[in-house]
């Protein structure tokens, strides 16, 4: 019942203005919007963002986890080097 009452009395509220005061609410009002619109855009980026960098990263990992498999499987520093896409210096550090 209270949300009820308090749609009703925003209501009467909104009536009761003048046309310059509705003008001015209503810019207001859009000005939230395009605001909220602007986070969750900015939100939405941050966190594709993040997945790409997660992938990246999950990559590097993978990779150095194939290059110490390869490296106890005495492969060169060249193959593993041509099969992972890492550096021999990288590689070496594994």
């Amino acid at each position: 019942m209270n949300s009820q009452i308090k749609k009703a009395h925003n209501r009467a509220i909104e009536v009761m203005r003048t046309p310059s005061e509705h003008r001015e609410y209503e810019k207001i009002e859009q000005m939230k919007r395009e605001y909220l619109g602007h986070l969750h855009y900015a939100e939405e980026e941050g966190i594709e963002e993040g997945i790409e960098e997660g992938m990246k990263i999950g990559k590097e990992e993978g990779k150095i986890e194939n290059a110490r498999k390869m490296k106890e499987d005495n492969l060169s520093y060249e193959k593993i080097r041509q099969y992972t896409g890492l550096s021999i210096e990288k590689i070496k550090k594994i």
